[in-house]
């Protein structure tokens, strides 16, 4: 597999939140006076070849599943809803692929915030 170097942003979800998950503050969330969801990425992308072309398969907590391309600064090639998304679930710990599927694991978990 070739390696490149590229530096590049791609804000999946604009104006995502982040949940305070430590000690008392558990399930709190920073809203900024919006109700805003936490749809981060909660473990590392996977590199695989398709064909000729390397893409980055990434899983999101809003239960969806992305395959990127890291050559076109991150632009979404497909994907594909596989759970409900939620304030501390869906795809929280990372993914998994051989060369005909991506694994995925889903969580979900639903918390309720404190107030």
């Amino acid at each position: 597999m070739r390696l490149w170097r590229s530096t590049w942003i791609n804000q999946i979800t604009a104006g995502d939140n982040w949940v305070v998950c430590s000690g008392s503050e558990a399930g709190r969330r920073e809203l900024s006076g919006k109700d805003r969801p936490d749809f981060d990425f909660g473990g590392s992308v996977v590199m695989r070849k398709i064909g000729t072309h390397s893409v980055l398969l990434a899983g999101q907590k809003s239960g969806v599943v992305m395959a990127l391309d890291p050559q076109e600064k991150g632009k979404i090639l497909w994907q594909t809803k596989v759970g409900q998304g939620g304030l501390l679930g869906d795809i929280e710990w990372g993914i998994a692929a051989d060369e005909q599927n991506v694994y995925v694991p889903v969580s979900e978990v639903n918390v309720k915030p404190d107030g």
